[in-house]
């Protein structure tokens, strides 16, 4: 199988050419990929992989990604320092972005997180492959409905990175991320 790019209009790709050897077999696949039925790759073979889009896709080893991580097992901890010295009212904001972080679930994570009083902020899709940002917000410890509500930062900080385990989260001028020691 051989994809080729082509037909630059004002430096943008217009066109992409994909050359299957097993036509009919390869061909469908990729039909399915672009109704949102399959994920497809190729893998260093060069054979087409598949697997059903309702599952997440089977990838046991990622080359770009697996050798950084070196199957170290990644922690949160703060990575910048609070700017100055706060009130001792709780009144900074949450942000807590990449919920799925490295153990997914995020049809779990998502009504959890609407349920304390985050309130999800979304990117428009990008029109390059479709894919968007989000963002998870509370205004404040004393925006937190549910299990939350009434609690302080240190404590929606420690369910957040016990419940939620975000690859990424921020507080008004402090941030946390995933981290390898």
């Amino acid at each position: 199988m051989r994809i080729i790019t082509s037909s630059y209009v004002k430096k943008r790709i217009t066109s992409i050419t994909i050359e299957a050897e097993n036509d009919k077999e390869d061909l469908k696949y990729f039909e399915a990929a672009l109704n949102s039925h399959k994920w497809i790759r190729q893998n260093l073979s060069g054979e087409l992989e598949t697997a059903p889009a309702h599952r997440n896709p089977p990838l046991l080893f990622d080359q770009d990604i697996d050798p950084i991580w070196d199957g170290k097992p990644a922690k949160i901890r703060q990575v910048r320092k609070d700017k100055k010295k706060r009130a001792s009212f709780d009144d900074r904001a949450f942000y807590v972005q990449h919920i799925s972080g490295y153990d997914g679930n995020r049809l779990e994570k998502a009504p959890k997180l609407i349920l304390a009083g985050f309130q999800p902020l979304r990117s428009r899709r990008s029109s390059k492959d479709g894919q968007m940002w989000e963002i998870w917000y509370l205004c404040g410890a004393w925006a937190a409905k549910g299990e939350l509500e009434g609690k302080t930062e240190e404590q929606i900080i420690d369910w957040l990175i016990q419940e939620i385990r975000p690859g990424q989260m921020e507080l008004s001028g402090q941030a946390w991320a995933l981290v390898i020691d």
